[in-house]
C-alpha cells in the first residue's frame, strides 16, 4: 500500500510518496531497538519520489487544491506506482486545522479560510481516505517516527524560520489542544513589554528567536558599531550575500568578529530562555531544533545547552535525566513525510 503526503506552503506545494511496509514497523514501534546500531529507514530514504510546484497563493483555494491533486498523481507516476494503488493522502497546511473534519480554519499566506480540504481532495483524486493536519504537527510527527525523535516517548520539535513553530509528540500522538490550535510556541512571551510580535503581543519568542529577529539584531548591532567607529566584518559579509541573512552573524563570529559575537550571544540567550521554558513545561526526552538556523550545528547547540542546563528546573538531576538537545534530521522533507505518515496512522487500521 502506498501513501502520498502533500505539504502546502506559501511559496511551494511539495508532495511525496512512500510505501507503508517501509515505515509501518517504525510507526507502531513503542521504543528504540535494543541494538542502537540497527539501521533505520529514516529521512528522505523513506520517500520513493518527491516533487514540488509553485503555490501561486494569489489564486483561489480551489485552484490550489486542483494543482495539489495533480501533483499527487505526478509523484505516483514518477515513482512507478499505479495511482489506483494509493491508499491515502495526507495534506498539511500552515495555520489552524481541524483534523476531524478536514477543514483548514485559517492559514496565513494562503487563501484557506474555513476551507474543506478533505472534500475537495476527494473530488479531485477519487481517493476517499484523506487526512488533513497542520504542517508543524506533521513535521514533528515525522521527526518522532523516522527522524531525530525516533524511539522516545516524549519528543518536542521547535522549528525556526521567519517565525517559530513546533509541536509536541507524546506516546505516538501529536498534542493539538482541544481546539487544534496548540503548539504556538512562538507566541509565548519571554520579554514582558518587549518587541511587538506579528500576533500583536509584546515580547513573544518569535520576536526574539526567529530568523527575522536575528536579522534585526544583526542590523541594529551593525548600526551601533558604525556609529561608534568599531570595525566589523558584518557589512563585508552581508555585501557578498546581497544583504544580511540568518547566517551573517554566525559567519562573522566564526572569523573572530567581536560585534558578531555580541549578536550571536544575545540571540542564543533569548532562544535558550524560550527553550528552557518549553523544557520546564514538557520535559521531553529529546528536543530537536529545525529550520535553517539548525545548520549552524554545535555553534548553536553548545552554548544553548550550557545556558539551558544551568537554568532549567531539573538542573540538579543527573545529566542522564536532562533533555537531549539536537538538530532535526529530516530537513525540508519533514512536512511531506509527516503528512503521509499521519495518513498511514489514521487509515492503516480502518476499512
Amino acid at each position: 500500500m502506498y501513501h502520498i503526503g502533500i505539504d502546502l506552503g506559501g511559496t511551494n506545494i511539495a508532495a511525496g510518496i512512500l510505501k507503508e511496509s517501509d515505515v509501518a514497523p517504525l510507526l507502531f514501534a513503542q521504543a528504540r531497538p535494543a541494538d542502537d546500531s540497527q539501521p533505520l529507514v529514516r529521512g528522505d530514504s523513506c520517500l520513493l519520489y518527491k516533487d514540488s510546484i509553485p503555490t501561486h497563493p494569489a489564486r483561489s483555494a480551489e485552484e490550489i487544491i486542483a494543482d495539489a491533486a495533480s501533483l499527487a498523481r505526478t509523484v505516483a507516476h514518477r515513482a512507478g506506482v499505479d495511482f489506483r494503488d494509493v491508499t491515502s493522502i495526507g495534506f498539511v497546511s500552515p495555520g489552524t486545522v481541524n483534523p476531524l473534519t478536514g477543514i483548514v480554519v485559517f492559514a496565513g499566506n494562503v487563501p484557506f479560510t474555513n476551507f474543506d480540504v478533505k472534500s475537495h481532495l476527494r473530488r479531485h483524486t477519487g481517493i476517499e481516505k484523506i487526512t488533513v493536519d497542520n504542517d508543524a504537527n506533521a513535521a514533528a510527527y515525522a521527526e518522532a517516527v523516522v527522524g531525530a525523535g525516533h524511539g522516545v516517548r516524549d519528543f518536542l520539535l521547535i522549528t525556526i524560520g521567519t517565525g517559530i513553530g513546533g509541536a509536541y509528540v507524546s506516546a505516538g500522538d501529536v498534542q493539538r489542544g482541544f481546539n487544534f490550535a496548540g503548539g504556538e510556541f512562538g507566541h509565548t512571551v519571554i520579554v514582558v513589554g518587549g518587541e511587538k510580535c506579528t500576533c500583536g503581543r509584546l515580547g513573544c519568542a518569535e520576536a526574539y528567536c526567529s530568523v527575522n529577529a536575528l536579522i534585526r539584531m544583526t542590523l541594529d548591532e551593525m548600526a551601533r558599531a558604525d556609529a561608534a567607529g568599531e570595525r566589523t566584518l558584518l557589512k563585508d559579509i552581508a555585501e557578498k550575500t546581497s544583504g544580511v541573512n540568518g547566517k551573517t552573524a554566525f559567519d562573522a563570529m566564526r572569523e573572530g568578529d567581536k560585534v558578531a559575537e555580541r549578536v550571536v550571544s544575545r540571540y542564543i540567550y533569548y532562544l535558550a530562555t524560550a527553550l528552557t521554558n518549553y523544557i520546564n513545561i514538557f520535559q521531553p526526552e529529546i528536543l530537536a531544533i529545525g529550520g535553517g538556523i539548525s545548520k549552524e550545528g554545535e555553534y548553536l547547540l553548545s552554548p544553548l545547552r550550557r545556558i539551558i542546563y544551568s537554568e532549567m528546573f531539573n538542573h540538579r538531576q543527573s545529566p542522564d535525566k536532562y533533555t537531549k538537545i539536537v538538530t532535526a534530521s529530516l530537513g525540508g522533507d519533514a512536512g511531506v513525510i509527516g503528512a503521509a505518515l499521519l495518513a498511514v496512522k489514521e487509515w492503516s487500521h480502518k476499512k
